[in-house]
């Protein structure tokens, strides 16, 4: 890590009279960092990871492996300019706590009395920015605020999501639920799996979640690596836009037909899960597809997606279900192959359902984004935690609703 201060030439710069405690936002946008310049454009992305996966891991300000296992402990430390880089940008994307958390160890190292200067008054203006949104109840992202006012209690300590806890590895279903949950062996009542029947473990009942043990194999994994290498782009939202914070990833896009071995995948597929996924697969009417074509994601150390739905519309309000993918439907299920192990870090998340898979290469972890009456699921809400230490590739395959409606038809209960 750096150790030159954060857009200060000189310790003078630092001085931020308290008297501006009330324009302290402006105080810190101009002296703490927030002017836009080449060097801040440069790193604002790398802070906003940082700031990320160190709320995932719970990591402390001065050592990065703590709060992880300490056979896996990292040896970079973070210095005081460091901590500094964080608060700033903390609180210029409105993360207050996080903020407050990050000045204060600044504080607790610095020696200098100019710096200390400079970081009480900044920590005035977070208090300030803080305690006014949590007056008003007008938070941006409610889970980055303390549970009291700052000048109420200025020493306690973050919420933690549940979403943090399960990238961390804690256990939220009861010993009775997994006791209704099993592992088992089968060949899916399909020929194509007769020599080579599949090591199934149930994740969970609602969402119905399954992990496939050895669903792929090395030489495809390779292939289907070497097929997304030519295309790499970083990853953008389903509305094509790029993300600041949301998503940091890399991905490409591969058609089944664009190598034997993809396709004989497919046909895994659909022999495991009972459902055409194939993109060229078409209903009766001819105007819906089976499945998108396979997606290769890359993420690097930091690397991560925030909690979503795979859903395309049908998790919104009915005005905006005009969207149907030339009548395809929504996403009714997710496949998603885990192409490599990960170190440290990376687990697939569902905060809602309250489970959480660690990355095993080799297999795949499928679930169904839609009950049976064609309705969004709300427990399906799952992110890709950070990556801590590693890297971490995986391939999804969506597979559409409407050329398999007779291939998972409705239920008797009109509310599932």
């Amino acid at each position: 890590m750096s150790d030159s201060p954060p857009d200060l030439s000189s310790p003078s710069q630092a001085t931020v009279k308290p008297e501006n405690r009330r324009h302290g936002k402006e105080m810190l946008l101009k002296r703490g960092g927030m002017k836009e310049r080449s060097i801040f454009k440069r790193f604002r992305k790398l802070r906003k990871d940082t700031c990320n996966t160190c709320d995932s891991y719970k990591i402390q300000v001065n050592d990065p492996g703590r709060g992880v296992e300490a056979k896996n402990a990292a040896e970079a430390k973070l210095s005081m300019y460091d901590c500094l880089r964080i608060a700033n940008e903390s609180f210029y994307t409105k993360l207050y706590s996080n903020s407050w958390v990050w000045y204060k160890a600044a504080l607790h190292e610095a020696e200098d009395p100019d710096i200390r200067h400079y970081i009480i008054a900044h920590m005035d203006a977070v208090e300030y920015e803080h305690d006014s949104e949590w007056t008003n109840n007008e938070w941006t992202n409610d889970e980055y605020r303390f549970l009291k006012k700052i000048k109420d209690d200025k020493n306690q300590s973050q919420q933690d999501p549940i979403y943090f806890k399960l990238c961390r590895g804690e256990q939220f279903l009861s010993s009775k639920e997994r006791s209704q949950l099993h592992c088992y062996i089968s060949h899916c009542g399909n020929a194509f799996l007769a020599l080579r029947p599949i090591k199934i473990e149930e994740i969970n009942s609602d969402p119905e979640m399954y992990l496939i043990y050895d669903a792929i194999t090395n030489a495809e994994i390779h292939t289907a690596k070497q097929q997304a290498y030519k295309q790499l782009s970083r990853s953008t939202l389903q509305n094509g836009r790029y993300p600041e914070e949301t998503r940091v990833s890399q991905t490409a896009w591969i058609r089944n037909d664009s190598h034997p071995a993809l396709l004989t995948v497919m046909k895994r597929i659909q022999a495991i899960t009972g459902l055409y996924a194939h993109e060229n697969e078409e209903d009766i009417f001819g105007d819906s597809y089976g499945a998108e074509p396979l997606q290769v994601l890359s993420y690097g150390i930091g690397g991560h997606y925030l909690p979503h739905m795979d859903t395309y519309f049908k998790h919104k309000s009915k005005k905006h279900w005009g969207f149907s993918l030339k009548g395809s439907g929504d996403r009714l299920a997710t496949w998603m192959f885990y192409l490599s192990d990960v170190v440290k870090g990376g687990r697939t998340a569902f905060p809602s359902a309250g489970v959480a898979i660690m990355p095993v290469k080799g297999a795949a972890v499928f679930w169904f984004n839609m009950y049976r009456n064609g309705h969004a699921n709300p427990r399906t809400l799952h992110g890709g935690c950070p990556v801590l230490l590693g890297h971490k590739w995986v391939a999804n395959k969506w597979i559409f609703e409407n050329v398999n409606v007779l291939r998972r038809p409705c239920g008797l209960h009109p509310d599932m």
